[in-house]
């Protein structure tokens, strides 16, 4: 079955932005990540699965249903942390848990264990009473983020989840999507963090201005990047350094004193880089060589950098 279809999708807004003819479909029991910088349409897309859009054209289902139907019915079975949360502030995280696990009619007792294990998994048990408004951002996105995990959805959509969370809160986040994937289950991220997308995606996409410009496996993306190197310069000093004449040279990025540059495999090429980096005013104060990964994919098939 496919858990999510997208024919043609357009959804526009007044400043130009939005989707533009998005083509795609994820099947059941994969990691499906939309990879692509702020505000190219990652979030739009992913109201448009909860059923938070509405003026959109072409055609969307989500596990089955026809959302321009008007059924709201797969909600049900489906998680969902968004970019912004919503909580009731008087109340602890534990009772916002509890009403939020409720609502999918999961039995109290197993409520009781799978919070329990959720809160300690986030090193939130310790606060689970404390009223919602003591909370810090961080911890508010933990609380949706428990949320979201703890009725074991056939289909968790996940937009930006790692913003504001902790390194080691991550990382088991991580985990429980890859034990999501071997027990079958579905999950969408959206975000523009290519370091955790590797370690969790079965498949993913790259967006940029409204559109998808590629789909494919993250082990296809680095094959395509076989004949080429990265090559990150750090400068002593901020100073513009023009593109060098195409050639050899890629893609030359810039972002005040590093610079980043995909070259073809031929290292015996470098020199002739650092020669016009020098020419141009740049001091070097490092250089390396790298392997590819995400990030160059995202650049080559999109002609832009993904935010640090």
């Amino acid at each position: 079955m496919n858990v999510i279809e997208m024919d043609g999708l357009v959804r526009e807004y007044g400043t130009g932005k939005g989707v533009r003819g998005v083509n795609l479909t994820v099947h059941e029991g994969e990691c499906f990540a939309l990879l692509g910088r702020n505000g190219c349409g990652k979030s739009t897309l992913t109201r448009l699965i909860m059923g938070l859009e509405d003026g959109y054209s072409g055609s969307l289902r989500i596990l089955g249903y026809d959302v321009a139907g008007g059924s709201r019915e797969y909600l049900g079975k489906i998680g969902c942390v968004m970019d912004k949360s919503i909580h009731w502030e008087d109340l602890s995280g534990w009772e916002n848990a509890w009403f939020f696990a409720k609502t999918y009619q999961m039995p109290e007792d197993a409520m009781e264990r799978r919070l329990k294990e959720l809160f300690e998994m986030a090193d939130m048990m310790e606060r689970a009473r404390d009223p919602v408004r003591e909370y810090s951002y961080g911890m508010r996105r933990k609380l949706a983020l428990i949320e979201a995990f703890c009725h074991n959805p056939l289909l968790l959509v996940m937009d930006e989840p790692t913003t504001g969370v902790d390194p080691r809160f991550t990382g088991r986040m991580a985990e429980m999507i890859r034990n999501r994937t071997a027990d079958g289950l579905s999950t969408w991220v959206a975000g523009n963090d290519p370091d955790w997308i590797s370690g969790i995606n079965t498949r993913l996409a790259f967006m940029d201005s409204g559109k998808i410009l590629a789909i494919g496996t993250e082990k296809g993306f680095i094959e395509e990047l076989s004949p080429f190197q990265k090559v990150r310069v750090s400068l002593g000093r901020s100073v513009k350094i023009p593109s060098p004449p195409q050639g050899v040279v890629v893609s030359f990025d810039q972002s005040d004193k590093e610079i980043t540059i995909i070259i073809e495999q031929e290292l015996a090429f470098i020199p002739d880089i650092m020669e016009w980096i020098v020419t141009h005013g740049g001091e070097v104060s490092d250089l390396q060589v790298r392997g590819s990964t995400l990030r160059e994919a995202f650049l080559l098939k999109t002609g832009e950098m993904l935010e640090q």
